[in-house]
């Protein structure tokens, strides 16, 4: 059986140099879905999840390094491009999908 799906693509688009987000910032981006023939869709929905991770290390005294870390998640969000309708209706595509990411906003406020 041959596979209906070609390439599904799920790209952002850099704030930065790093490619890192802060707090209040926008992230938006591209879904692409290709296809090697018809397909019906239900649904198709991204779900971001953002992490802030640390590490470090400090010295108390010659021989006794204390190793610390901590991961927060900052956001965690969950936009629908095609929402599950009644049974029996769906989407219909032939070639490729291309749809906008634009409505994710990394959160504002610390944990």
């Amino acid at each position: 059986m041959a596979f209906k799906v070609k390439n599904l693509s799920v790209v952002y688009d850099p704030l930065r140099e790093t490619n890192t987000f802060t707090n209040g910032d926008y992230i938006s981006g591209r879904i692409t879905l290709e296809v090697t023939r018809e397909i019906h869709i239900e649904s198709l929905f991204v779900k971001a999840k953002g992490e802030a991770t640390v590490l470090w290390s400090e010295n108390h005294g010659r021989y006794n390094i204390v190793v610390y870390h901590d991961k927060v998640t900052c956001f965690t969000s969950s936009l629908y491009f095609i929402q599950e309708q009644r049974k029996g209706t769906n989407w219909r595509i032939s070639v490729y999908l291309s749809v906008c990411l634009s409505v994710c906003q990394v959160g504002s406020s610390g944990s």
